[in-house]
């Protein structure tokens, strides 16, 4: 069953055409990784995906329900009950600077889904727990390492139980150490039926975590294909790329 759905996608910055007409059908629970060089279009089709980008055509359909069409009116309440079936982990982890690690994953719980207070903390405690991040309950982002915060930034996703998580560049901004506890973190959530889609550079862990890969250049999807068949393409744009990332 598919759960995402793409259909001839294009976006612009202005005369730029960063997403040139892209189609795709991700099924449910898949472990998507999209790789390719920079300015390709991978984090703006993840922000895409998520709305946080504004789509000049195509349509969008995520679990069965139409979130963008430039030809149709969309519900606007059914829109946002779908995007709260999305949580996206960006590059800077984005936390609350003034509030505790517990209090940030408190924070969607509480707002968005009007959890009881006391309900939403022990959730939260449950889920720092999970990311291996407990003890750590009432520190503050400024108190605790990259990867840490980066982990706490992924339980605030789960918050809100969401089936599809997308991951921007997750270990981008991490000094090279703290990489593997964030990597190991999301291996962990590939056992629970979520949909991911992650944008790496990480190509160990691309090859070892994906169901499937899209390769991305020049806005485009120039192929789509299991880790075993990507790594070891013959296609000369594909190598080239995996030959500047080797040094």
């Amino acid at each position: 069953m598919d759960i995402i759905q793409l259909e001839n996608i294009t976006k612009y910055y202005g005369d730029f055409k960063v997403l040139d007409n892209i189609s795709l059908n991700i099924k449910k629970g898949e472990i998507i990784s999209i790789i390719g060089p920079s300015g390709s279009g991978k984090s703006t089709l993840l922000r895409s995906l998520i709305q946080l980008e504004k789509i000049n055509s195509g349509k969008l359909i995520v679990e069965n329900t139409i979130i963008f069409d430039n030809n149709k009116k969309i519900d606007k309440k059914l829109k946002k009950d779908i995007l709260l079936k999305m949580g996206m982990i960006f590059q800077n982890f984005n936390l609350f600077p003034h509030k505790t690690v517990l209090e940030n994953v408190c924070e969607p719980l509480i707002l968005v889904n009007k959890t009881d207070k006391k309900e939403a903390r022990k959730t939260a405690i449950d889920l720092l727990k999970k990311v291996q991040m407990d003890g750590k309950e009432n520190n503050y982002p400024d108190e605790i390492s990259g990867g840490q915060k980066q982990r706490v930034a992924i339980a605030r996703a789960l918050a809100l139980n969401p089936d599809i998580i997308l991951f921007d560049e997750p270990t981008s901004a991490l000094d090279p150490e703290l990489v593997n506890e964030v990597l190991n973190v999301i291996k962990n959530l590939a056992d629970g039926n979520i949909t991911m889609l992650i944008v790496s550079h990480q190509m160990n862990f691309v090859k070892e975590i994906s169901d499937r890969i899209i390769f991305m250049d020049k806005g485009k999807v120039l192929t789509i294909d299991t880790p075993k068949n990507i790594f070891s393409s013959e296609n000369k744009r594909i190598n080239d790329f995996f030959s500047i990332i080797k040094k």
